[in-house]
């Protein structure tokens, strides 16, 4: 049995499961049913962006809507289950997505002193509790995942991203790596390198994970996805206290482009001038 064919009748299978129409799915993803249907004949296979819709319908892995493999109820597993025998996921995201009445969540912050444990696998309730938090309206969280808030470091992201900004996060499922946009930012948490805010790019002929930094003096890495990456974080928003300087730096380019202008406006009337005069 082929790939495709494989998929068609996993996609069947879970709808008839699931007791759903293929109208009342085409309306999940927008499509008509006829589209729903070319997926079940295995004439065509989704969009990545309607891949995740239909495993989190379904609610299994979109790998295993791809391969077979690799099932997962999100609704019942911790992030452990999902890559086992991984020291980093030890907890479950309900320990630190708390909605209040009104759906806001309380996503922890993690800094530079968190971090080490963090690494370490030292992830309990008490370690939550004892960690800064920021309170988050519930449209700042697309989705299920889990939303963490990372403290910056170092130079590597600038000009785009500065020490102290918080680059506010959410968690992106292993089976969900490759559906990811090239130069996706994202915090990287892996076993050589930390946690490490970055530009990434899956390419999975080689088996690695591309991060290229904004700042041009530091280098581009590639890690193993398999035996290095333990989690991906990708960056939804950005907190910081940079927007004053932005704006004390307005005046000056401001006076910068109207000297550029009137220069080349002279430039232009005497190109003019010379064009007018006498012969």
């Amino acid at each position: 049995m082929s790939e495709i064919e494989g998929f068609a009748e996993r996609i069947f299978s879970l709808r008839k499961s699931a007791d759903k129409s293929q109208e009342e799915i085409g309306t999940v993803l927008g499509l008509t049913k006829s589209g729903v249907s070319s997926f079940e004949k295995g004439k065509s296979i989704p969009s990545p962006e309607n891949l995740v819709k239909l495993a989190r319908l379904f609610k299994v892995s979109v790998d295993y809507l791809l391969t077979g493999q690799d099932r997962i109820n999100e609704s019942q597993s911790s992030e452990k289950d999902a890559i086992p025998n991984n020291p980093v996921l030890h907890s479950s995201p309900d320990l630190y997505i708390q909605p209040d009445t009104k759906g806001n969540i309380q996503a922890p912050l993690i800094n530079y002193k968190a971090a080490a444990n963090y690494l370490a696998g030292y992830q309990s309730n008490e370690y939550y509790e004892e960690l800064e938090a920021i309170t988050l309206p519930n449209h700042m969280a697309k989705g299920a995942q889990p939303v963490k808030g990372f403290y910056l470091t170092g130079d590597s992201m600038e000009p785009t991203f500065y020490a102290d900004d918080i680059a506010v996060c959410q968690q992106v499922p292993r089976g969900e790596w490759r559906l990811l946009r090239e130069e996706t930012v994202a915090v990287v948490v892996s076993n050589s390198r930390g946690l490490q805010l970055k530009r990434v790019t899956v390419r999975p002929s080689l088996g690695t994970l591309r991060c290229q930094s904004d700042n041009p003096h530091s280098p581009t890495f590639d890690l193993n996805i398999d035996e290095d990456v333990l989690e991906l974080w990708r960056f939804e928003w950005l907190l910081t206290k940079r927007c004053e300087k932005a704006n004390q730096d307005l005046p000056e380019w401001r006076r910068y482009i109207e000297n550029e202008v009137g220069d080349l406006r002279y430039l232009l009337e005497q190109v003019l001038d010379k064009k007018k005069a006498p012969r």
